[in-house]
């Protein structure tokens, strides 16, 4: 009796981990919610992601097999979708959006995306994550994001699109690489936009616009071969940045609500280093950043209390200030000072 009884424990142990394979049936039971299985060979599973989509319920798991799934699909339901073996989706309509997400506490990982007008399109929701991904080929961004709030994309793969981002907040940005890619934002707020990789773009590769962009954060990440390294107007903290071989490494213009800090940045072998535009106000820091290799370390226009503090030049070995030289009114010769320049780079990744 007691031989059954250990046959019988083992035996339901065994059933939860026999639905790994291609092999599983449409649907099975699970504590989070049912786990729907698209692809495969698995008696009744579906055939399309939307039809999944389609039958199940707030908290569900859809697990989707390799292959090229040819759709436009729009989840409405609270969902999690995980890609196995990076399957396509491919739009079918070229003028819609590859996936379109209206609903919150949604995940999508592990899926290759194209031929969209986006490749994900995030409206007015919340609590969202896009990661492992692969975008390309879609008509205008990899990600649509508008009025969306604490999303997080991680570890994805960018190539020859982008992020576009108005109106959102608490964005988690991190871990992903771009290829002629970039990140635009407007009207953005505290956002984190870290340990990114960018690499020969046409443009800018991080973008922030809009004096109402306020408390972001971009940090520790790589900026190589673009027109622009950084783009900022609003306040934020800019810092830990490797922005090398761009035409311009960081860019700021315009009236800043809140401050903006700069800070041990390495800016190196740029056509400029930092270039700043009609800023008006004392409300610019920049200070402990590596100038090494440019062409022009730093330049301004009409922008009369920016405060340049400890910030190393390769070109000013002296413990003297640093003239730093720009023009007022747009064409009259003007110079501010870095007060106090170090003479050796700051090698903040040592502290």
């Amino acid at each position: 009796m007691k031989k059954i009884a250990v046959l019988a424990v083992a035996f339901l142990l065994f059933i939860p981990f026999a639905s790994i394979n291609g092999n599983n049936v449409a649907l099975t039971n699970s504590t989070n919610g049912n786990v729907l299985y698209v692809g495969g060979s698995g008696l009744n599973n579906y055939t399309s992601i939307q039809e999944a989509i389609n039958d199940a319920e707030d908290g569900d798991t859809i697990i989707v097999y390799p292959g090229i799934y040819v759709e436009n699909i729009v989840i409405y339901r609270e969902l999690k979708i995980i890609g196995t073996g990076y399957p396509i989706i491919e739009a079918e309509n070229r003028s819609r959006d590859a996936v379109k997400i209206i609903s919150s506490n949604c995940a999508i990982e592990g899926f290759k995306i194209t031929n969209g007008q986006n490749g994900i399109k995030m409206i007015d929701c919340v609590n969202n994550n896009i990661k492992n991904c692969s975008f390309y080929g879609n008509n205008y961004s990899a990600l649509y994001l508008k009025n969306v709030y604490n999303v997080f994309v991680t570890n994805n793969i960018f190539s020859n699109e982008g992020i576009y981002m108005k109106e959102c907040g608490n964005l988690a940005i991190s871990n992903n690489n771009f290829t002629n890619g970039e990140i635009f934002g407007e009207k953005v707020y505290e956002t984190k936009i870290t340990h990114n990789a960018f690499f020969n773009g046409e443009y800018t590769a991080i973008d922030i616009q809009n004096p109402s962009s306020h408390d972001n954060e971009i940090s520790h990440n790589q900026i190589k071969f673009f027109n622009t390294g950084i783009s900022i107007q609003g306040s934020a903290h800019v810092y830990h940045n490797d922005i090398v071989s761009n035409s311009r490494g960081i860019w700021c213009f315009g009236e800043i609500y809140g401050k903006l800090l700069i800070y041990e940045n390495n800016l190196s072998n740029n056509g400029i280093g930092i270039d700043l535009m009609d800023i008006p106000f004392d409300n610019v820091k920049i200070t402990k950043n590596n100038f090494i290799g440019n062409e022009i370390h730093a330049g301004f226009i009409d922008s009369y209390f920016v405060l340049w503090y400890s910030n190393y030049w390769d070109n000013w070995c002296i413990s003297l200030p640093k003239p730093i030289f720009g023009r007022i009114f747009w064409f009259i010769p003007w110079i501010q000072f870095d007060w106090h320049p170090l003479t050796q780079p700051y090698e903040w990744w040592k502290e």
